[in-house]
């Protein structure tokens, strides 16, 4: 029972960083679709198909991992904390808006691009439909970024009412995870390829953080 109730106490802590690990690896190997005509564009979309499914099936399976470990923290440390609290549900909002991107991205445009290739109207149509999927794309994630930027910002703001490493943990959260949302509320950082890989290997560093702190029981 003891062994039990040991496992449960480090899961959360193992469960972020392996999945931030595996996000980093997910988000470096992400294909892109190019081509200097629409069927050739359309071709490498296609043929990218099964890793775009691949990369964007395990991003939305990460994202639901790393709400269950950023959630895992907040209980343990207590739900009754308002800084906490605000802080999941802002990350947890985030986590929401953010999967309409991957299931476009991943499973839509694929798709739609394999129907173009079928029947000339569809791809005709390719460009204006792929144009328009990629603005909602970028809204979604634009949206999502700066929710699940916040959420780790009062999480963080939060952690700097405590004591030790917590505080210091705390205030880097806050410094280190700021600038991306005020960035992107500013338009300063497109969310691009680079821009989201950015961003992502800064929450990262957070969630490695928190799993280590819930690792070595300093929550």
């Amino acid at each position: 029972m003891n062994d039990n109730r040991q496992a449960n106490l480090y899961a959360p802590g193992i469960v972020l960083i392996a999945a931030s690990a595996i996000t980093v690896a997910a988000i470096l190997h992400h294909p892109t679709g190019d081509g200097d005509t629409n069927a050739e564009f359309v071709a490498s979309v296609v043929e990218a198909g099964t890793m775009l499914r691949l990369v964007h099936g395990a991003m939305i399976a990460l994202l639901l991992a790393m709400s269950y470990g950023v959630t895992a923290y907040v209980l343990r440390r207590g739900a009754d904390r308002p800084l906490a609290l605000a802080g999941l549900l802002t990350f947890v909002a985030g986590i929401l808006v953010m999967m309409p991107a991957p299931l476009i991205d991943g499973f839509i445009l694929p798709d739609f691009a394999a129907q173009a290739q079928a029947n000339a109207e569809v791809m005709a149509a390719f460009p204006a439909v792929s144009r328009f999927a990629m603005d909602m794309l970028l809204a979604f994630a634009k949206a999502s970024s700066v929710l699940i930027s916040l959420g780790i910002v009062l999480l963080s703001l939060g952690m700097m009412h405590e004591r030790g490493v917590m505080r210091w943990f705390g205030l880097a959260g806050v410094i280190g995870v700021l600038p991306g949302a005020l960035a992107i509320l500013a338009g300063r950082l497109q969310l691009d390829l680079h821009g989201m890989t950015l961003i992502t290997l800064v929450w990262c560093a957070w969630f490695v953080g928190l799993g280590v702190l819930l690792v070595r029981g300093k929550v």
